[in-house]
């Protein structure tokens, strides 16, 4: 890989159909693991620091309506039969 192929890379992560179940087992797994990523973070800046990291407690928030979001979805597609198609690719790049 060349180095401008470095500074814009992406990993295909999810790509795929897949049964509700399935569907809600992977990204509820990729959602809960941000979750704590973003609480150890807060912990540790707050025993560090004596300070909490608003920054992660703001995005456990989010995230936690993204995994009631995520239960609607599933609701649905499990009501209608329907199977649902996942894509998900992480761009990186560097600042």
């Amino acid at each position: 890989m060349n180095q401008t192929a470095i500074q814009n890379a992406t990993i295909k992560l999810i790509d795929g159909l897949f049964l509700p179940h399935e569907a809600e087992e992977i990204i509820r797994d990729v959602i809960m693991r941000k979750i704590n990523f973003h609480n150890l973070k807060a912990i540790g800046s707050d025993e560090k620091f004596g300070v909490r990291d608003e920054k992660s407690i703001k995005r456990i928030s989010e995230l936690r309506d993204e995994l009631n979001n995520l239960e609607e979805i599933i609701e649905f597609a499990e009501s209608d039969g329907k199977k649902l198609k996942i894509n998900a690719t992480i761009h990186i790049s560097f600042e």
